[in-house]
């Protein structure tokens, strides 16, 4: 048998011939996965031998992930928001860049309000929304009945079944009632773009759940055209965009709603990536 040191230093050395981006790190969580320990406890017993199977099973997973498999579809969870969320090719992994809108979420919703997640995928935003504000009511939309699968997976995982309500259909389509705030992540990179992704996000990821359109914004204009015959008065519209689009976005935004107020807020890197839109409904 093994050691977990030796094991770690094989799979290392297959994920960075691989040109695999964090090769070590992969290789520890996907190890700590496969032996049902968290990755300090495996740092801490790098002597301890490991079973055979365990082996077959742990060298398996470093194949995918050589193939650029992403890891948390291989590990089937991914961490948003300090909690877990069960992921599948069906929806897009969660990034951390897309907390800012449950931050910006939770500090303006009323309450009481009806908060719609437009392009829903894994869920992971709405049932954030719903647990850092229990006194909210979340509608989730999504047009893959494939994703609604797994976000009513999580929805169960994090026990928000009263509050978090799942409609399939088009962006605001299947809402028949008005929300007070509007938030999406919708596919934002233009098609032209396809090229220049990383193997893990365009071999892997749903191309649904990617590509905006030619310009990247034709979900998102679609969804501002829905806007006002969903939304009540007073209500918020939260976009995460593109940081090379956001001028782009605020001009249309201005055409279509001349009064609305707009505020750019920037991620941790500095660029600007959430619009919040307010003052486009009449009373």
């Amino acid at each position: 048998m093994a050691a977990i040191r030796e094991l770690l230093l094989k799979a290392k050395a297959r994920l960075k011939a691989a040109d695999v981006e964090n090769p070590s790190l992969d290789s520890e969580l996907l190890l700590a996965s496969v032996l049902g320990i968290d990755r300090t406890s495996l740092l801490a017993n790098l002597n301890q031998e490991v079973s055979l199977p365990d082996q077959e099973k742990f060298l398996g997973l470093v194949e995918r992930r050589s193939r650029h498999e992403p890891i948390a579809y291989i590990l089937g969870y991914k961490e948003f928001y300090g909690r877990l969320f069960c992921v599948s090719r069906s929806v897009l992994i969660p990034r951390p860049e897309t907390e800012m809108l449950v931050d910006l979420a939770k500090k303006l919703a009323t309450k009481g309000a009806v908060v719609a997640d437009v392009g829903t995928g894994s869920g992971a935003i709405a049932i954030s929304i719903a647990i850092e504000r229990p006194d909210v009511k979340v509608v989730a939309t999504d047009i893959s009945h494939d994703a609604l699968d797994v976000a009513r997976r999580n929805v169960q995982k994090h026990g928000v079944q009263d509050r978090v309500f799942l409609l399939q259909g088009n962006l605001l389509d299947p809402v028949h009632e008005m929300v007070d705030m509007v938030v999406a992540n919708l596919p934002y990179i233009p098609e032209s773009e396809a090229d220049s992704l990383q193997p893990d996000v365009i071999l892997w990821e749903p191309r649904t759940a990617l590509f905006g359109g030619e310009d990247g914004l034709e979900y998102i204009r679609e969804l501002l055209g829905q806007l006002p015959k969903h939304c009540s008065y007073g209500a918020y519209c939260l976009l995460e965009v593109d940081p090379r689009l956001v001028d782009k976005l605020k001009h249309e935004i201005k055409l279509r709603f001349p009064d609305a107020s707009i505020v750019v807020l920037q991620d941790l890197a500095g660029l600007p990536r959430v619009v919040s839109i307010s003052n486009f409904t009449s009373s």
